[in-house]
């Protein structure tokens, strides 16, 4: 699942197919995390590039894909959660930049930025792997 439906995801148009994709993957991307288990370069390439597509839809279901499995994880414990945060924080700063400066018209809705204020202030933040 974690290899595969992200590229599925990614190429998806159908707006209903896209959430449902990004919402059954969120439980196996944490028990992924949660064991340890790696996750492949180009999967971790693939959530950093759509999580800044330009396509609102697509950005938005890849932020709530990934900031609800932080969430869900709750923390940064294993080696596999802290390489894909490492990875997507910069995406979620973008994120959070980016709708803080025009909330009301960001194409897609606010949500992103909520997902990304979430994320780094809750399981990033009490990680500690960011530093302060």
């Amino acid at each position: 699942m974690v290899k595969s439906v992200p590229a599925v995801l990614a190429k998806e148009a159908n707006e209903a197919a896209i959430a449902t994709l990004a919402s059954s993957l969120t439980p196996h991307l944490a028990l992924h995390l949660r064991e340890n288990l790696p996750v492949p370069d180009e999967v971790l390439k693939l959530f950093v590039s759509q999580m800044q597509n330009s396509k609102p839809i697509v950005r938005r279901a890849f932020v709530s894909l990934v900031g609800e499995t932080f969430w869900v994880l709750g923390d940064l414990t294993t080696a596999s959660a802290t390489t894909l945060a490492r990875a997507v924080v910069t995406a979620f700063e973008s994120s959070l930049k980016s709708i803080a400066t025009n909330p009301l018209n960001a194409s897609a809705g606010p949500v992103e930025g909520y997902v990304a204020a979430a994320v780094l202030l809750g399981p990033f933040s009490r990680s500690g792997v960011f530093g302060s």
